[in-house]
């Protein structure tokens, strides 16, 4: 795949999970079974929705990056972060934090992690 798909599709997926967690947190939160709401984790949710927008951002400003070297700069940082994402998303799964729709964050993660991670393998 190439760095301007993959930062294409982290666009729409940073867009659509940053603005349903900045504006809905409670109700986007309950479909992966999480509940417990106060001010201060409605705060926090809101947090995390305004960094998946700034992500996007992100990758709509490095998105037509020619250069192969930036290229695969940018993907190495990315991969490992999304690795993290995976490694504390599944840990969540399994300690019970959510639902069984928790798995499709995972796989969210690991879709990206992959993808940023096969730029960074070429040569």
């Amino acid at each position: 795949m190439r760095f301007s798909t993959i930062a294409t599709i982290a666009i729409y997926v940073t867009a659509i999970f940053g603005v349903a967690f900045l504006f809905l947190p409670e109700k986007t939160s309950a479909l992966y079974g999480l509940s417990g709401w106060n001010t201060g984790t409605i705060f926090i949710a809101r947090l995390f929705g305004v960094s998946l927008l700034f992500l996007g951002a992100i990758a709509a400003a490095v998105r037509h990056i020619t250069d192969a070297d930036l290229q695969r700069r940018l993907s190495k940082y990315l991969a490992l972060a999304n690795l993290l994402g995976v490694v504390v998303s599944a840990h969540a799964v399994l300690t019970g934090a959510g639902n069984a729709l928790l798995w499709s964050i995972v796989a969210i993660y690991l879709f990206f992690t992959l993808a940023w991670g096969s730029i960074v393998s070429r040569r």
